[in-house]
């Protein structure tokens, strides 16, 4: 058990080398900015509200979800608007003042009457930090996610986190320690510290909106898509045949009860993909567009009939464009869509709407590719803002499908 707190210890300090960190970045780096006085008080805050928030939304999020019927999303939104709130601040004196006195009373926390300027502000970043951080999840996370998820958190889940959080808090207030002291060291910067308040203030504001449209989720994951290594290669610390084995004794009875395994390929991802699709959830309503084609023998099936339109409230085509997917419910599979559709799909089989049946075999293999890239089992993939989804059968050449692939809308 000792051994796997050192080795969670270890994986939240250099975590601050994973792509995953970047999105919060401006949020730490800002937080580092205040009065003269600030002192070390807010990065004490900043770093006391992390842990604490990180632990207890790891460990017990999915239950609060579970129980109370408040979506994560809403909770993730409310941390938004706080930080938000607090770049406000930094452009407007006035509403700085209020924030100040908002949270005097937290400054009542500190040891001593210095440098209590900015404590409460920091807690409450801090909190939002700790709801908003995905970190990129090793062998050690994952296991507590598996236990989170099931509801089966016991007191060593609890050590472990902990740790986690407090090795990954260490790097963040040095990080932000090392902002004052290029501050303070400076001139130059010192004489200039009101207009670099509001400049980080309008990054802090950048940073909100960019979270409210989930651009830091999509950013990580293109990040761990262009650098695969970077995120695996941070987690091989804890990736070896002692620590996994370890891990297995304390989580593998858990997961064969739930039918919740958290692969080795899911490793270095952030922590917001690897909910599982049997995990509780509430149905959101959105507005999304995807793209599809289909060809048979370089033959361009379409779709412009009415028996094709219009067949599910939540999932559909329209005869003004009838390779344009419309879905208007979260969570949905490209089987939920072709499912609705007057003919059959699998992976290995099409019929037609009208009786035909192109089946992989001698005379040619069906194929998909899903933005351009060959994939298996895309059936069962949730279909996402933006998707191109290529259906073919054939015997067909690199440059054919590429042709056909170009035929996709958008």
């Amino acid at each position: 058990m000792i051994l796997l707190i050192a080795f969670a210890f270890l994986a939240g300090v250099i975590t601050v080398l994973s792509p995953c960190i970047l999105p919060i970045l401006p949020i730490i780096l800002t937080s580092s900015i205040g009065g003269v006085n600030t002192g070390k008080s807010r990065p004490i805050g900043v770093v006391i509200g992390f842990i604490l928030s990180f632990t207890f939304f790891t460990l017990f999020l999915s239950t609060i979800v579970r129980v109370s019927g408040i979506p994560a999303e809403t909770m993730r939104l409310v941390s938004v608007f706080v930080i938000a709130g607090f770049g406000i601040s930094l452009l407007v004196p006035q509403f700085q003042v209020l924030v100040e006195r908002l949270f005097s009373r937290f400054s009542g926390l500190m040891p001593s009457s210095q440098g209590k300027t900015g404590f409460g502000g920091g807690l409450l970043i801090g909190f939002s930090v700790g709801l908003l951080w995905t970190p990129c999840v090793g062998p050690i996370l994952a296991s507590v996610i598996s236990l989170a998820i099931t509801g089966a958190v016991t007191f060593d889940a609890f050590l472990i986190t902990l740790a986690y959080s407090l090795g990954t808090a260490i790097p963040m207030f040095l990080i932000m320690l090392g902002g004052q002291n290029v501050l303070r060291r400076i001139p130059w910067l010192l004489s200039n510290l009101g207009h670099i308040q509001k400049l980080f203030g309008v990054l802090m504001i950048l940073t909100a909106v960019g979270i409210f449209f989930n651009v830091d989720r999509k950013f990580q994951t293109f990040m761990l898509n262009t650098f695969p290594q970077n995120g695996t290669g941070l987690t091989k610390l804890e990736d070896n045949e002692l620590i996994l084995n370890q891990l297995d004794e304390r989580s593998s009875s858990t997961n064969k009860k739930s039918g919740i395994e958290i692969k080795k390929e899911d490793m270095g991802k952030p922590m917001f993909d690897l909910e599982p699709k049997g995990a509780p959830s509430i149905p959101q309503i959105v507005n999304r567009q995807a793209s599809f084609a289909i060809f048979t023998n370089g033959t361009f099936r379409v779709f412009t009939a009415t028996m094709y339109h219009n067949l599910s409230p939540d999932v559909f085509i329209e005869g003004s464009n009838p390779n344009v997917i419309q879905i208007k419910k979260d969570g949905l599979t490209w089987n939920d869509f072709f499912s609705t559709l007057p003919f059959k799909l699998t992976h290995e089989c099409l019929t037609t709407g009208t009786g035909q049946t192109f089946c992989t075999g001698s005379n040619g293999t069906l194929k998909f590719y899903i933005n351009g890239e060959k994939a298996v089992n895309v059936l069962d993939q949730q279909i996402n803002n933006g998707d191109k989804l290529l259906v073919t059968f054939g015997n067909e050449t690199e440059l054919e499908i590429k042709e056909q692939y170009d035929r996709i809308p958008f």
